[in-house]
């Protein structure tokens, strides 16, 4: 009785996670072809098959559906990435690592157009801008999890603002240049600049 219900649950879970994506598919598709501010949570619930009551079981508002997408896990993984480094190590140097190695989950093929729309209203820039507060609070929770020994909490808040900082400036970076050259690129440049301002300040 206990497999058959948590193969009933599992299979209510993968019904719904189907679902979402469908509706996120569906809303990012009217979003590119008629505009973020004139598609409707109507025409987003009809594409994709479901009711306008349903659509709310899933997502509070389209915003979301944005969030959902331009989000792909990535806290999460950040959190797991971090979580299995080596305590021994420098967090400076594990974060970089793992923010190097995530960046490619940053981008997909519809980024840049997901970009765009994320900057085509205050409120959507706003929402952008709060999911790098997120990303950096999941960063340090994970960090004090892992050296949970360590006595400098401080440094670890001071390396996840910085580093987080350094991934808003490489998609900016990103951004401004088009995407000719993947986030990771820029975000390894944008690494070794600072990586370079303290080897200066040092030698001063």
């Amino acid at each position: 009785m206990a497999k058959e219900g948590s193969e009933e649950i599992g299979l209510r879970e993968h019904k719904r996670q189907e679902t979402a994506a469908r509706i996120i598919e569906a809303g990012m598709k009217l979003f590119i072809k008629d505009g973020f501010e004139e598609t409707s949570i109507e025409a987003i619930a009809e594409a994709s098959g479901i009711s306008r009551r349903t659509f709310f079981h899933y997502f509070k508002s389209k915003e979301d559906i944005l969030l959902a997408r331009q989000d792909g896990g990535f806290r999460q993984s950040l959190r797991t990435a971090i979580l299995n480094c080596s305590p021994d190590q420098s967090p400076f140097k594990a974060v970089r690592d793992c923010l190097l190695k995530l960046a490619t989950i940053e981008e997909t093929k519809d980024s840049i157009v997901v970009d765009r729309i994320m900057q085509s209203t205050p409120a959507l820039s706003a929402r952008k801008q709060a999911r790098f507060i997120e990303i950096e609070n999941t960063l340090f929770e994970a960090m004090i999890e892992l050296w949970s020994n360590s006595s400098q909490v401080n440094d670890m808040s001071i390396i996840s603002m910085v580093s987080i900082g350094l991934l808003r400036l490489a998609l900016e970076d990103w951004r401004q240049n088009k995407a000719k050259q993947p986030i990771f690129y820029y975000l390894k440049l944008r690494f070794a600049g600072l990586e370079q301002l303290f080897d200066d300040c040092y030698r001063k």
